[in-house]
């Protein structure tokens, strides 16, 4: 029986993310324009992907430099729960959505070159343009 950390459902779940993102920004676009809404679905499924990634890094990775990955994913998120507690603190409750999806659009780049970084070295995982 095959675990959930089988390289091809984690390669699958990377590369229909990376499939969907012209839809996500396209959706995005529309809640914006046509909602009055600060959330919308590209911040979600990005939210969602993080913890995805998070979620893999911390337990399920089992490649060379696990501890740097780890440490680097788990390091940027005490440094955006610091920032968005302080901001919070000086400025108020109402501040705290707003300065979460701040810290998402922030570092959002970098939890994902920490989880391609990770399926990189870990499974070989690339791109093949057999997908387009």
């Amino acid at each position: 029986m095959k675990s959930f950390a089988s390289k091809n459902k984690i390669t699958f779940i990377a590369q229909i993310y990376i499939l969907i993102q012209p839809l996500l920004d396209f959706l995005t676009s529309l809640m914006t324009r046509f909602s009055d809404s600060p959330l919308t679905i590209g911040v979600i499924f990005r939210i969602l992907f993080v913890a995805f990634a998070g979620f893999y890094l911390l337990f399920l990775y089992k490649g060379p430099r696990k501890k740097t990955l780890a440490l680097s994913y788990i390091g940027i998120g005490l440094f955006g729960a610091a920032s968005i507690l302080s901001s919070t603190y000086f400025n108020g409750l109402n501040t705290i959505f707003e300065n979460t999806k701040m810290f998402f659009k922030v570092f959002y780049l970098l939890f994902v070159i920490l989880f391609f970084f990770a399926l990189y070295i870990g499974e070989k995982f690339t791109i093949s343009n057999k997908n387009w």
